[in-house]
């Protein structure tokens, strides 16, 4: 299966999972700077992140906004939100600095979001 990485969908995800990923870490270093728990700040953050990454996915990148596609998107980010919280238990455990945590954890989480994306989520469908 050959997959063109310039197509205009490609593009568009990368630049809105870019605009997502800014949105989560804001959130989530707003919460750290007022204190909050970094596991709860991390969990408020993929809360939000999640509403905002359907919201953003769906319209721009893959033009899809039905009921059956929201009930996708939310198991696959319940997926990705354990995956990010555990990730972040365990970076926090190595390196304590909870805003470099929260940056060390995106980018592993990023990946695993565009596959879940595009191959479950928002699957063509053929």
């Amino acid at each position: 299966m050959e997959m063109n990485y310039f197509k205009p969908q490609f593009l568009k995800f990368i630049v809105v999972g870019i605009l997502n990923t800014v949105f989560s870490y804001i959130v989530y270093a707003v919460l750290i700077y007022f204190h909050v728990p970094y596991i709860i700040a991390g969990i408020i953050q993929t809360i939000l992140g999640v509403l905002f990454s359907f919201k953003t996915f769906g319209s721009f990148v893959f033009k899809q906004k039905s009921k059956n596609v929201f009930l996708r998107f939310c198991l696959g980010y319940t997926f990705l939100s354990v995956f990010y919280i555990v990730g972040l238990r365990l970076i926090h455990m190595l390196y304590t600095n909870s805003y470099v945590d929260g940056i060390i954890v995106l980018i592993p989480y990023v990946l695993l979001s565009y596959f879940v994306n595009k191959k479950y989520i928002f699957k063509d469908k053929k």
